[in-house]
């Protein structure tokens, strides 16, 4: 029996959605990458798009005991408990007085960093983005810079900052914060 036009139709749709995948995982990189242009204690940085799950805007925090001082509290998103950290101050600055935006990390564990201030949405070209100075002898938190309508960006690396904040709880032992 030949197939009729509706089923050659399904089966060539199903071959390229197939195929999509194919070239989606060998395909080109991507000539240009996004990036949230953010302000810590007034001065510039940079946080790759893809580190983020999402940004929030004025929400309610509830203080939680911490042997850690930049746990500013947990917050409720999508009925999980996810813990917030005052960014300025894991980066070496005072405590934040108003710290409006949360970032929540690509992260198994959630978690969440919040700054004062969320200045753009970044799109820039790969040469736009540089690695890290090793010779500057810079925190292991900032991951290079990007390069944007003449200033530059000093590019935080997210996972980093969860890491230590992982390390530092680790060392305060079983009995403590997790």
């Amino acid at each position: 029996m030949a197939a009729t036009s509706a089923e050659q139709k399904l089966a060539s749709l199903r071959q390229d959605f197939d195929q999509s995948f194919a070239r989606a995982a060998g395909g080109p990189q991507p000539s240009q990458l996004d990036f949230l242009a953010i302000r810590v204690a007034g001065d510039p940085y940079a946080l790759r798009l893809s580190e983020i799950q999402s940004l929030h805007a004025d929400r309610k925090l509830v203080t939680a005991p911490s042997l850690l001082p930049e746990l500013l509290g947990v917050c409720g998103f999508r009925s999980v408990l996810t813990p917030v950290y005052d960014l300025a101050q894991l980066l070496g600055y005072g405590a934040a007085p108003s710290a409006r935006w949360l970032a929540i990390v690509q992260n198994a564990s959630p978690i969440a960093f919040a700054f004062a201030d969320f200045d753009a949405h970044l799109r820039v070209a790969l040469d736009s983005v540089s690695a890290p100075d090793s010779s500057s002898g810079g925190t292991a938190a900032i991951a290079g810079a990007v390069r944007n309508a003449g200033s530059s960006l000093p590019l935080l690396h997210l996972p980093s900052l969860v890491e230590a904040i992982a390390q530092r709880i680790k060392a305060l032992g079983p009995s403590q914060e997790r």
